[in-house]
């Protein structure tokens, strides 16, 4: 398995549409607010992840 998927903001915000799309079809409003949650979450770690990937970017040595 690749590890750098799981450090990819893209992997995190197709989650995240999973969940809305499971979220829109929940027969109540309390499990689809935990499902919209859920998504929240995934989105937070999609940004997290792309801010970590970028300053990790930012400090690689020049190429020549």
């Amino acid at each position: 398995m690749n590890t750098n998927y799981y450090k990819d903001g893209k992997y995190y915000r197709g989650r995240a549409e999973e969940c809305r799309v499971v979220g829109e079809i929940l027969a109540t409003p309390a499990l689809r607010s935990k499902m919209m949650k859920i998504a929240a979450d995934y989105e937070r770690l999609a940004d997290a992840a792309d801010k970590a990937m970028s300053e990790y970017a930012a400090n690689l040595p020049a190429l020549r």
